[in-house]
This record gives structure tokens, C-alpha cells and sequence, in this order.
């Protein structure tokens, strides 16, 4: 082991290890080459392969949200704000989890279907305390760096907890 790692490769490493040693494909380098369009549509892409029905919002003036999803078995909807950090660098601040926040009100007009939604906030990048605690507050559902890897699985779980 190197005798000094940046809080980014200790937290690589951690997620590596917890994984079985294997770097998932190198996932969390694959996210951070990908820009922030392409991490949408990577996002979008879990949420599909776990059943869900996902709509695009503008790519300007989105109101907050980057995806909106809903199951065909019922239960919740889910509004998704994606955050790309180029590189993995960078953090997401609680900016994040008011524009998830400000989202419903805009999309039950467009979307009938869309009462007591779940949010999500999305990103290769870590979540500062200050998003972690305002998420916490509002329940909104925070998946950052060292979470993403298993994004499907989230997905997945997200079907059941939406029907509670």
C-alpha cells in the first residue's frame, strides 16, 4: 500500500476491496471519462435494465430533474437529478438536493402520474456533508461515488421500497 493516498484512491480502494479486490470493469473510471449527457443516459440506462419506464426532461431549464420514472408494477415514481463530476473530481453540494426538491411541483402538470415521488440524487462525485444532511431532512435518496458502482442493484431495490 502506498504510504499516502488522496481521500479519492483511499475511497477507490475501500470500494475495490469491498467488491472482492475487483475494480467492477473499472466503472468508476469509465463514469468519470463519460460527460455529463452521457452519465444521464448511463443512469437512465440502470434504471431501464431494473424494469423502470424512464422519460427524458429538457436538457436545459430541467426544472431539477434530469429523469422521471415509474414502474409498470405501481408504486412510487422517482425523480432522478444526475450530477457529473468530470474525472470523479469535485463534489456535489446541497445545490443538488434543492433542485431534486423544487421538481415535483414543476413535472405533476406534465406528468398526472407523478404524486409523492421518490427523489433521487445521482453522481460519480461525492456528496458534501451539507447535501448528505439537507437530503436526510427531505428524504431524499443520495447515491454518490461510493455507491454508484452498484447503481443497478439500487435500482432494483427502489421497485420495492417505491411500493411501500
Amino acid at each position: 500500500m502506498p504510504s499516502s493516498m488522496s481521500a479519492t484512491e483511499l475511497a477507490d480502494f475501500f470500494l475495490q476491496l469491498a467488491s472482492g479486490g475487483a475494480p467492477e470493469g473499472d466503472i468508476l473510471g469509465e463514469l468519470d471519462r463519460k460527460d455529463w449527457r452521457s452519465f444521464e443516459m448511463w443512469v437512465a440506462d440502470r434504471f431501464q435494465s431494473a424494469g423502470w419506464q424512464v422519460f427524458e426532461t429538457p436538457r436545459t431549464g430541467d426544472g431539477g430533474a434530469d429523469l422521471i420514472a415509474r414502474h409498470p408494477a405501481g408504486g412510487r415514481p422517482a425523480i432522478i437529478q444526475a450530477k457529473h463530476r468530470g474525472m470523479g473530481n469535485g463534489t456535489v453540494d446541497d445545490s443538488a438536493v434543492r433542485e431534486v426538491l423544487a421538481a415535483p411541483g414543476r413535472y405533476r402538470r406534465s406528468h398526472s402520474w407523478l404524486s409523492d415521488p421518490l427523489l433521487l440524487v445521482v453522481s460519480n462525485g461525492r456528496m458534501e456533508l451539507r447535501a448528505e444532511t439537507l437530503a436526510t431532512q427531505h428524504r431524499v435518496r443520495t447515491i454518490d461515488r461510493l455507491q454508484i458502482a452498484a447503481l443497478d442493484a439500487a435500482a432494483r431495490d427502489l421497485i420495492v421500497t417505491a411500493g411501500r
